[in-house]
């Protein structure tokens, strides 16, 4: 009795393990205004096994894509990084994209997505990043 009772316990623990959750969680900072082109980028990272959390940063010109990398594919990010722009480019032809895997850029595209902004406000912001993202760490 015990060492079935071992055994489902050990069986159910392994299994509920196994459950795996295959959503992405994309921010945008005006969800109504960028629907058409947060579905866009949706398309090409929402269901990319190597992405956690996308945080994207809109403007009528420009577009920044922070996308937070799941742990095992860390190792390669740069090379899913220049992967993910060329396609994102093409998604969104009409702006100019700079997409970074990078941990500052994500983490303050993702507080200015939860500041609501004014258009001019929010292109400061964005050439601020870019210059973020240019900076060697």
């Amino acid at each position: 009795m015990k060492k079935s009772l071992l055994i489902f316990i050990t069986l159910l623990t392994l299994l509920a393990g196994c459950g795996k959750s295959n959503s992405t969680a994309i921010s945008v900072n005006d969800d109504h205004k960028y629907q058409e082109e947060r579905q866009s980028v949706e398309k090409v990272l929402g269901h990319d096994k190597h992405v956690q959390k996308v945080s994207i940063l809109f403007t009528k010109k420009e577009a920044i894509v922070g996308v937070e990398v799941k742990p095992f594919s860390k190792w390669n990010k740069k090379k899913y990084e220049k992967k993910w722009k060329k396609e994102i480019k093409r998604a969104l032809p009409n702006r100019d994209v700079l997409v970074s895997t990078d941990q500052k850029i994500i983490m303050e595209t993702d507080r200015l997505n939860e500041k609501k902004m004014s258009e001019k406000k929010v292109k400061e912001k964005i050439k601020n990043l870019k210059e973020l993202a240019e900076e060697q760490t």
